[in-house]
């Protein structure tokens, strides 16, 4: 291996390395400096073989239709296509402690809330939205499927920032803190 080569070498490793390091410090910075939120989910236990055990979370935010309606949520102001970037104000509910979808718009400036998260159109025709940093949960191995079978009331505490980035700060079965012992 030529002198150069062993330069370009190292270039690339040191390259992928901060990569990674973004990706780690983006995280933690949403989750220091983000708005704290409280959303209701619904999970799926899945196995990644690279990844380990983690749980996928549904929220009812990832279809808003559910809980208001999708042209009273647009006001019906705007038109949207298949993975579509999309915005989703927020608010606490006046029922309870979790927070639900007021309004939704193509923009972040279409929208003057101060919470408001980020998502993708999945499935436009069942109006699915997927919300990037706040859908996988990772847990130790094999405590997935307890977390899935739970029966309970499954919440997700989540910090969001002012560009609509969220990340998971902790998740709760019944209002308590799921910890995991150090194994």
């Amino acid at each position: 291996m030529t002198s150069l080569q062993k330069k370009g070498f190292v270039l690339v490793v040191l390259l992928q390395l901060s990569v990674l390091g973004m990706m780690v410090f983006e995280q933690k910075y949403t989750r220091r400096t983000g708005t704290t939120i409280l959303l209701e989910c619904i999970p799926v236990d899945p196995r990644s073989l690279f990844s380990g055990d983690y749980v996928v979370l549904n929220y009812k935010l990832n279809n808003p239709s559910t809980s208001r309606d999708w042209y009273a949520l647009n006001k019906g102001q705007h038109s949207f296509h298949q993975q579509q970037i999309i915005y989703v104000a927020l608010q606490k509910s006046k029922e309870n402690e979790f927070w639900e979808p007021i309004e939704i718009a193509p923009s972040l400036e279409a929208l003057n809330y101060p919470v408001i998260l980020s998502g993708e159109i999945e499935d436009l025709e069942r109006e699915l939205i997927r919300f990037e940093g706040i859908q996988n949960y990772f847990v130790p191995q094999f405590k997935g499927l307890d977390i899935e079978r739970f029966r309970g009331v499954i919440s997700v505490e989540i910090a969001v920032t002012a560009s609509g980035k969220g990340a998971i700060k902790r998740l709760f079965l019944d209002g308590n803190e799921v910890q995991f012992d150090e194994e």
